[in-house]
């Protein structure tokens, strides 16, 4: 038998301050779905900074669906962590809790020691917020081998 979890929505929302300003670079060593790699080249470090600056403009204006490609190709490319922070929060202004709380987790974990006591404070409050509003769900599957998507995601 295999088994495994995974956040789901459960309801409420709550709010954070967007990140404006882009923080020390990260860990080196970022699996999908946030990132590469390899450190980026010249020219992936300017178009991430360029589709950051785009991220902000829209999320001020409040396209979240606009913001949220701009801010995933930023960190994808620039793996800077303001750019995940603000995916994080796009994501929950988008009503997207279980990726909010996966990228706001992701966040913590790769790139804690470059944050400061009060970034830290806010996205463990995040964390802790979202994970009032989500659930994990375990599946036990027989036979083993078995897939299960939900949402599109096994």
């Amino acid at each position: 038998m295999h088994s495994f979890a995974r956040k789901g929505l459960v309801f409420g929302f709550a709010s954070l301050i967007l990140v404006t300003q882009a923080l020390p670079a990260g860990a080196d060593n970022l699996p999908a779905p946030f990132g590469k790699s390899t450190l980026p080249t010249k020219d992936e470090a300017a178009e991430a900074k360029r589709r950051f600056d785009a991220g902000l403009k829209l999320f001020k204006a409040k396209d979240f669906q606009g913001a949220l490609p701009e801010f995933k190709e930023s960190y994808r490319l620039g793996r800077k962590p303001a750019a995940l922070r603000n995916l994080a929060q796009t994501y929950r202004e988008l009503r997207q809790f279980p990726e909010a709380y996966e990228a706001f987790e992701w966040l913590a974990a790769e790139h804690g020691r470059a944050l400061g006591a009060k970034d830290k404070r806010d996205v463990q409050r995040a964390l802790k917020d979202l994970a009032s509003v989500t659930g994990t769900l375990q599946i036990q599957i027989k036979p083993e081998g078995a897939e299960v998507a939900i949402d599109g995601k096994s």
